[in-house]
């Protein structure tokens, strides 16, 4: 019952808040952004990874302090923000992409997101993804996905950066584990497409930053983080090492087994 008042009185408020943020600073980025299109310069990037800072630290704000929901991180966290990043992490709701952000801002360069090309026309996500010139790709279209990663790689220049990727593609649920007979039981398979991509670019990543989000409820939604039925998240950070040379079968193995080690993760958290 609770939980059900809390998403009527204070969801719909809270919503507000995060709209009104993110609009505020989208509408500066449409700006910088067309500008942007016109002269590029490192003086503008900068005020560009600001803005996305900027608007995730409101956001992180909103959940911490006026919802009081308690972000837990623990493991390897001794990261810089100078050095170029590749990080993963499992998917379970919208609320991710909230948190992750939240606990990686200003620890290392902006995310840059490798979503599927429906993102576009979401709300605010849509006009990030163009004024940060996210890569944006197909569900089956392999080869084109791949030249549009190696092409965005390029106009990146010297600026540290973090590529981000949810391997398993989609948010997971025991439907869709069950469809694809995954191993696992709280993970879908993980895919290596990006992964084997991003790892052939000119890009020297310090480390694999793999990142796995523990709820305290095995079924959760971003409902329930906007309404505060989220009392805490525990966040366990780890690197890792991947050879930029290794095959892609040698990679699908490594990354299975990365998989199973945050699924019995997650199953210690849970059973």
């Amino acid at each position: 019952m609770l939980r059900v008042i809390r998403r009527i009185i204070i969801g719909p408020p809270v919503a507000l808040l995060i709209f009104i943020n993110m609009f505020f600073w989208t509408t500066l980025l449409v700006f910088l952004a067309t500008f942007k299109a016109i002269h590029k310069s490192e003086a503008l990037e900068k005020k560009l990874d600001r803005i996305y800072q900027l608007a995730v630290a409101v956001n992180t704000g909103v959940f911490k302090k006026i919802l009081n929901i308690y972000i837990i991180i623990q493991g390897d966290t001794r990261l810089e923000y100078s050095k170029n990043y590749l990080v993963v992490s499992n998917h379970a709701s919208w609320s991710d992409s909230f948190i992750n952000q939240g606990v990686m801002n200003d620890v290392i360069p902006p995310f840059r997101f490798l979503s599927k090309k429906e993102v576009k026309y979401i709300p605010f996500v849509g006009i990030i993804s163009w004024a940060y010139n996210f890569p944006l790709l197909s569900r089956n279209k392999l080869d084109k996905d791949k030249k549009k990663i190696l092409e965005n790689a390029k106009t990146l220049g010297d600026r540290p950066i973090s590529f981000f990727i949810y391997p398993e593609g989609t948010r997971f649920s025991n439907t869709k584990r069950r469809r694809q007979e995954s191993p696992f039981k709280y993970l879908l398979k993980p895919k290596i497409g990006a992964l084997t991509t991003l790892l052939k670019t000119n890009i020297e990543y310090e480390k694999i930053v793999d990142i796995t989000l523990l709820y305290p409820k095995t079924k959760i939604n971003f409902w329930d983080l906007l309404s505060g039925n989220i009392s805490h998240i525990y966040v366990y950070v780890r690197q890792l090492t991947l050879e930029k040379e290794t095959p892609p079968h040698e990679i699908k193995s490594w990354i299975y087994q990365k998989w199973k080690e945050k699924d019995n993760l997650i199953r210690s958290f849970r059973d």
